[in-house]
């Protein structure tokens, strides 16, 4: 149960709930704010509960999968705005609030209080904060862009000096630090971005979880990008990701050479499909289905966590880390190590 209100509810009348809180019901503001307060110690959580697994003996790293899903921000897609659109309303927010001044100062007085500015100028969530933030957000982006496309065009022009001939095909375009009037960006949770997935598109963040054999989760993160990133670099026998996954550092040599079958010139993408194609290899790899891809299951179908309650890309990682905390504490509760387990539980506590 992760909604703080529903937590109040149960919390006066759920036995579970009110033997944990010794029979008490704080209020759910008082939730909330104690989740925002302590968020790097509810991920730390996830770290001392995988401990506690390792204790009793559930988690034996030797072929660990990693994947990742695509989870639901606390926002729209609707919430997406181009960034001329941005630029706009901005704009005429702000003209707007000087044009209301001027007009207050005339009518009441320099020195004395009016009426209360416009109704789109009073929301509590601060509009016009996210608004910038998600202005600059693009700004930032299309300046990186642009420094790229910069060094791209003065190494072309550096080639063609070298070597005294123009080379052929299209001249890249020269960079433009500013934001295209088609980029989005989302107003309600700037940091979350546009995922796309087997039924469409979502607003969101992508969950991602190594896990071992027994299914017990020993690293989980966060991130914006849409295809898997690599997570922990723990000593595994082998570590099969999904296809869209940056394995560099990742994959351990399954043959026991350098680079298995195939030469060192090799593309690391060509030396991982080139190991995919020997027996071992795809033995290895069509063993991640069953062993992560039930716990996205598990977590978004049975638990309901499908999407996440906060905003902000830091406020998720804490909030995935906890679901994967939890995650083990109920695999753990179904291990043939229940006395050990329990005994854990007990010099922890």
């Amino acid at each position: 149960m992760r909604s703080s209100r529903q937590i109040e509810r149960l919390c006066e009348r759920d036995i579970g709930f009110r033997v944990i809180t010794a029979n008490q019901a704080p209020d759910h503001s008082t939730i909330a704010r104690f989740r925002q307060a302590n968020e790097e110690a509810l991920a730390a959580l996830f770290t001392q509960v995988l401990r506690l697994c390792a204790e009793a003996g559930l988690v034996k790293v030797g072929v660990v999968a990693l994947d990742g899903t695509k989870m639901k921000a606390n926002a729209s897609l609707a919430a997406n705005r181009r960034y001329a659109s941005i630029e706009r309303e901005v704009r005429r927010m702000m003209e707007e609030a000087e044009a209301k001044d001027a007009e207050e100062d005339e009518l009441y007085g320099p020195d004395r209080r009016g009426d209360e500015l416009p109704e789109e100028l009073q929301d509590r969530r601060k509009r016009l904060t996210r608004l910038k933030e998600a202005q600059a957000r693009l700004e930032r982006e299309a300046a990186a862009e642009a420094a790229k496309q910069a060094e791209k065009i003065a190494q072309r022009a550096e080639e063609e000096e070298k070597s005294g001939h123009k080379k052929r095909g299209r001249k890249p375009k020269q960079p433009d630090d500013m934001p295209q009037a088609g980029a989005k960006a989302n107003v309600t949770d700037p940091e979350s971005r546009i995922m796309k997935t087997r039924t469409g598109h979502l607003q969101g963040y992508n969950g991602q979880a190594v896990v071992t054999k027994d299914q017990v989760i020993v690293a989980a993160d966060v991130t914006q990008a849409g295809s898997p990133a690599p997570l922990g670099r723990e000593r595994c026998a082998a570590v099969t990701p999904d296809a869209g996954a940056n394995t560099r550092g990742t994959i351990c040599s399954w043959g026991g050479r350098r680079d298995g079958r195939c030469g060192c010139r090799c593309w690391l993408l060509e030396r991982m499909e080139r190991k995919l194609r020997t027996k071992r290899g795809w033995g290895l790899y069509s063993q991640r289905g069953w062993m992560v891809e039930p716990v996205f299951g598990h977590a978004k179908d049975v638990r309901r966590c499908d999407r996440f309650m906060r905003r902000g890309h830091s406020a998720a990682r804490s909030e995935w880390r906890l679901i994967a905390a939890t995650h083990n504490l109920l695999t753990s509760s179904r291990c043939p190590f229940g006395e050990l387990w329990r005994s854990s539980v007990v010099a922890w506590a």
